[in-house]
């Protein structure tokens, strides 16, 4: 229960006793629900934001701890002068993890936080939910852009991937298909790729990302 992930509560009964229940409703998120949880045996208590049935992110001290959620990667273009015509899009069904649990960073730089959870939705794109850590080394940092979420200040994403996907490029006057789009050279397709991490930025590589806190944070 003091590890930091997302995991599930039984619908019947559990060691665990939960107290200070409330629930809360998020832009784009829908209703949430946030518990305090007291594990009787060791008296070790954990922090939970509920994000669907039974689902939590939790640790033993959210304080230091606040959700985020970013919208990584949509399933359209982005600018990237290294690939044919200056425009990439991502094959999503070609999408791998590095590990589970990867790095959240400011600008592919200091490290503020990580992700464990991905959820993609088609039509639409790639959305990461992770955790801000305000502590530790870039802990001003992290709480820094942490503020800026809560009073407002739009940040979009921008993803790392490996160096050598496997890319498919689409020469002038020709089509290709890619999450479910007909797409027009000239461009490229990234067909196979490992995700390693991602970046809160000012302004991404594609344009349509956003990053913003969740659950009480925001």
């Amino acid at each position: 229960m003091n590890n930091l992930g997302p995991f599930r509560f039984a619908p019947a009964s559990t060691p665990a006793t939960s107290a200070n229940s409330f629930r809360f409703s998020v832009a784009g998120l829908g209703v949430l629900g946030k518990d305090q949880f007291t594990d009787p045996a060791t008296k070790a208590v954990a922090h939970a934001i509920g994000r669907a049935a039974h689902l939590f992110y939790a640790a033993p001290d959210d304080s230091n701890l606040l959700p985020v959620r970013l919208f990584a990667r949509s399933v359209g273009p982005a600018i990237h002068p290294a690939y044919a015509g200056g425009i990439v899009y991502h094959d999503f069904s070609g999408m791998s993890l590095a590990r589970r649990r990867l790095l959240i960073d400011w600008r592919h730089g200091d490290a503020i936080g990580y992700f464990e959870s991905y959820q993609l939705v088609p039509g639409v794109g790639l959305y990461l939910d992770g955790m801000l850590e305000v502590v530790g080394d870039n802990e001003e940092l992290a709480r820094q852009v942490a503020t800026e979420m809560a009073k407002g200040v739009p940040h979009e994403a921008s993803i790392e991937t490996d160096r050598f996907p496997a890319v498919e490029e689409v020469g002038e006057f020709s089509t290709g298909r890619v999450n479910g789009l007909t797409v027009r050279g000239p461009c490229a397709i990234v067909r196979k790729w490992v995700l390693h991490g991602v970046a809160v930025c000012p302004y991404g590589s594609d344009s349509a990302t956003q990053s913003v806190l969740a659950g009480a944070g925001a």
